[in-house]
This record gives C-alpha cells, structure tokens and sequence, in this order.
C-alpha cells in the first residue's frame, strides 16, 4: 500500500497503448495536402513536419492524450508517438532532471540506458532510453532533455520495443523535426480543467473532490489544480487524491490500519517512504496544522537528485491512515506547499484541503445520486 512513484510532468504521460481510437478520432480530420509547422512563441520552438505517417498534434490534441504536453506528433502506421513537455525549472541541475525522469518513470522490467551528454538545437542535452513493459507490452522509450532559458524541456519519443530499435532510429524524424527558435521564452499558465467525473466512492464536481469511503474534501486553487483517475494511477496508484502545479506536486494515500499502534505504523510508512526514494532525512521536520490536526511533516532528499526535496507525513483518522507526500524543485521551497496544506494562517492561501464527515448517522450519503456504502 506504500507504493511511492515519485515523478514530474511524466507522470501523466498517456502511452497510447490501447489509445488508438481516440487517436484516430483526434486525427481523423480530411487530411490536409501539407501540414503546417507548429510554432510555440511562448516557449520558442518549431515542430516541422516529421514527415512520413507522421502527424502533428497541437497542444488542444495532444493534452487529451498527455495532459502536461503542449505539442506532439503521432505515427499510427508504425504506432510512434512524440510529445513536448515543458516545466519551469530555473535552478535544476540538468543530469538531476534526467535521473528523476528516468528513475521515476514507473514500469515493469525497467532498463535505462546509458545517459549521454550531446548537443541538441543549439543546448547542452541530456538523451537516454528506457525499455520495459506496460500492461505486457515491451516499450521504449528515448527522451531528450535540456535546460532553456529557466525551463526544463523534455522532446520524449516512444513505441513497442519491436518498432523502436535500440538506437531509436525509428523515431528520429520527430527528433528531427524540433527546433528552438529565437526570443525570450515568455512560459504561460495553462489551465487544465478536471472535468467532472465519479469513481467507486469518489467524484469530482465543479472542481472539488470528495471521497465518501476516506471522509475528505478537496478543493485547490490556483496555481494547483486536481489529478485524479488514470493521471494520479501513474502518478502513484495508490493514492487517493493528488494535486500538480509547474513546480509542486502532493499526493494523499489513505488505507485502512488497525488503530492499535498507529505511532509504530507511521515510523514504518516514513522507513517505506525513505528507502522508496532512496533518501535520507533532510533538515528539521515542520509542524502543520491540518484542518485541526497536528501533522509532522519530514522533510527529504535524495542525494542523488539535490534539487528536488520530499515531505512525509502521516496522520490518522479512526482506522485510518492518511499520508501526506509531496515534492518539489529545492528553489520552491516548502511555502508553495506548506500553503496548500494550511487551513489558517497564510496571507495567500493556494488552495485548502477538508476532512470532515460526509456520512450522515445512518452511515450514508448520496454521491451522483447513488448511496454510498459507510465505513
């Protein structure tokens, strides 16, 4: 149940596998003689044309397959995909990046290449392979990653081990076809909208998230918005709820545990969570007050990756467990965090997360119509 999968913007990479309907849908378009460069001027790059079965996908295709990608490129013939994911990243050192992409990347089998260091599009870069299995199917994946201008760039290309060879030579007309292109990268705040949507005791309405069987209540705000069902899976497929942001990111995993020690349970979930990440405990531990709960928070590092840091924490709710997990990019800080967690006493508050009963005295509540089991 402690499963911990810490990762950036990969984590909500969509495969493709078993999404070629939807692709075909997105790309079934009257197909178009020529097909025109995508130009991003906020962050300065051109796709061109990769040609072949090749088809550019603009950042309103490409995020109903990747939500964090902003421009990509799809091969159904040979069932090649490439996307463009971009993240703020103004102090990251760029082989700690690369290791926390690959280290992180949550498959089966995983085998990651050697990392090399090449000149890509005028960049210091970055580029390694990753091969494993998902849902059976032996993938792999290249990434090519470089620091521009304050930003993290990640140009990832992937498609069934039996159609990417080991030097990925089948993917290299995306490759080919990215370029930076000249001005200052503006950035720009996407939002992403979780529509509303209802699981075995959860859903989410007007942009908050409830749980009958975990009795919470989340509703951010901005800068952070809510990852839920298949994004938070591959994100941690254990957790509840989760929240992202460019910079920050927070999970919530509730189980069910005996109420007998409970103290000796958290120092185990801390234990589980340290040798996961392979890290180490990192600074003092910060007091919080969780909507009338006391939470200490354990702050992390990997030593591998010094600019990322981690926090822990575990509190309890009757026979429940509910561990607090976030990480972020070291320039951030705590505060982001530390806000979104707070119920009072920030002057700027970026969201707000409620526990509170959702079931009445007979034990149920109604949730899209449907009466939800108690505890």
């Amino acid at each position: 149940m402690n499963k911990l999968v810490f990762s950036l913007s990969l984590a909500s990479l969509l495969l493709g596998l078993g999404a070629c309907k939807d692709l075909n849908k997105l790309l079934s378009e009257p197909k178009a003689p020529k097909q025109d460069p995508l130009v991003d001027t906020d962050y300065c790059f051109r796709i061109a044309p990769p040609g072949g079965g090749w088809k550019l996908m603009n950042e309103e295709k490409v995020q109903k397959l990747s939500p964090d990608a902003i421009a990509g490129a799809v091969d159904l013939n040979l069932g090649l995909f490439g996307v463009v994911i971009i993240e703020p990243a103004p102090d990251v050192a760029l082989l700690d990046f690369a290791k926390l992409v690959a280290d992180n990347m949550a498959m089966e089998a995983k085998q990651v290449g050697e990392m090399k260091t090449m000149k890509y599009s005028g960049e210091e870069t970055v580029r390694f392979s990753i091969q494993g299995t998902a849902e059976g199917v032996p993938i792999r994946f290249f990434n090519q990653v470089f620091i521009h201008s304050g930003y993290a760039y990640q140009v990832l290309a992937w498609g069934m081990a039996s159609r990417v060879d080991s030097r990925g030579q089948s993917l290299q007309p995306f490759y080919d076809a990215f370029s930076l292109t000249a001005g200052p990268v503006r950035g720009r705040s996407v939002g992403r909208q979780v529509i509303d949507s209802a699981g075995v005791g959860w859903r989410v309405k007007d942009g908050v998230f409830e749980s009958a069987i975990h009795r919470m209540r989340v509703e951010p705000k901005e800068p952070f918005r809510l990852v839920v069902g298949a994004e938070l899976t591959r994100m941690n497929d254990s957790a509840e709820i989760g929240l992202s942001s460019d910079s920050a990111y927070l999970i919530l995993v509730a189980e069910r545990v005996s109420k007998v020690g409970q103290k000796a349970y958290a120092k185990k979930l801390l234990a589980d969570s340290l040798r996961n990440m392979n890290g180490k405990v990192h600074g003092e531990t910060l007091e919080i007050d969780l909507d009338g709960r006391k939470v200490t928070l354990t702050r992390m590092r990997n030593a591998g990756q010094p600019s990322f840091e981690y926090l822990h924490g575990v509190f309890f709710e009757g026979n429940r467990a509910i561990q607090v997990l976030a990480w972020y990019l070291t320039h951030t800080g705590t505060g982001l965090v530390l806000d979104v967690l707070r119920d009072q006493g920030c002057k700027n508050p970026a969201g707000r997360l409620r526990f509170h009963p959702l079931f009445g005295r007979r034990g149920k509540r109604r949730l899209d119509g449907q009466d939800e089991p108690g505890p």
